[in-house]
C-alpha cells in the first residue's frame, strides 16, 4: 500500500479542522436563537400576565365600585323610609350626612366615571345618574311633607327649599304623612328603583367588557353583577 505523503495528511487535517470548526459555530449560533427565543417568549409571558393583573386589578375596581354606589343608595332609601314612615326626623339629618359629607355615591360615580369615557357604558352610567337624581328629589319632597306634617319649620336648607304644590300644601297632616309613605313606598318608588339597578348593571357589564377587549385579555373570571353577588333585586344609585 503506498504510503500518504505529509501534504496529504495536512490537507486533510485541515479539513476536518474546518468542518469542526464550522459545526461548533453553527451550534453555537443554533443557541444563540434558541436562548433569544426563550427570552422573548419570557418577556410575553410577563407581558401578558402584567396585562392579566392590570384587567384584573380595574375588573375588580368597578365592581367595588358599583357595589358601593349600590350600598350608599340603599342606605340613603332606607333613612328617607324611615323619616317619612316614623316622623323621626333624625333619619333625615342621617340622610343629608350621606348625601352632603360622606358621598360615597358621588365617590363610587366618579370610580365609574373615569373609566366609562363612551359607549355603552357611559350612556347606561349617565341614565342611572338622572334616575337617581329624580329619586333623590322624590325622597326630599317627601321628607319636606313629613316636616310640615309635624309643624316643624326648623329642617335643613335642602329640604326647607323643596315647594310643595299647592295640592299638597293643602293637606291635612294625616293626609301629607300618607302622601310622603306613598311616595316612597308604592309602585314607581319601586320601579324606578328597578330601572336604575338594571342601568348599573349593564354599565358595569360594559366596563368590564371593555378592559376585557381593551386589554386583548380572553380568559379570565368575570364576576357577576354586584346585585346578584350580593343577592339584591332593588338597590340604586
Amino acid at each position: 500500500m503506498p504510503e500518504q505523503s505529509e501534504g496529504t495528511t495536512s490537507k486533510n487535517g485541515s479539513g476536518r479542522s474546518l468542518r469542526i470548526q464550522l459545526i461548533d459555530t453553527i451550534l453555537v449560533a443554533l443557541g444563540t436563537l434558541v436562548t433569544i427565543a426563550g427570552i422573548i417568549a419570557l418577556i410575553h409571558l410577563m407581558d401578558v400576565r402584567t396585562t392579566t393583573a392590570n384587567v384584573r386589578d380595574q375588573h375588580d375596581e368597578c365592581i367595588s365600585a358599583a357595589t358601593d354606589l349600590m350600598e350608599a343608595s340603599d342606605y340613603l332609601t332606607t333613612q328617607a323610609r324611615l323619616c317619612v314612615s316614623t316622623s323621626d326626623l333624625s333619619y333625615m339629618d342621617s340622610y343629608l350626612d350621606e348625601l352632603l359629607h360622606t358621598r360615597r355615591r358621588d365617590h363610587a360615580v366618579a370610580t365609574l366615571r373615569r373609566d366609562a369615557k363612551d359607549g355603552t357604558a357611559a350612556t347606561e352610567l349617565e341614565e342611572a345618574l338622572n334616575n337617581s337624581n329624580s329619586l333623590a328629589e322624590r325622597e326630599l319632597y317627601a321628607m319636606r311633607l313629613t316636616a310640615e306634617a309635624e309643624g316643624v319649620s326648623n329642617i335643613p336648607k335642602l329640604v326647607s327649599k323643596v315647594e310643595l304644590s299647592s295640592q299638597d300644601q293643602a293637606l291635612s297632616p294625616e293626609q301629607k304623612h300618607a302622601r310622603a309613605q306613598e311616595m316612597l313606598l308604592g309602585h314607581e318608588y319601586n320601579d324606578l328603583k328597578s330601572l336604575i339597578v338594571k342601568d348599573v348593571d349593564e354599565c358595569t357589564s360594559a366596563l368590564v367588557d371593555n378592559l376585557r377587549d381593551e386589554r386583548g385579555v380572553r380568559h379570565y373570571e368575570r364576576t357577576p353583577p354586584p346585585h346578584v353577588t350580593r343577592g339584591r333585586t332593588s338597590p340604586r344609585p
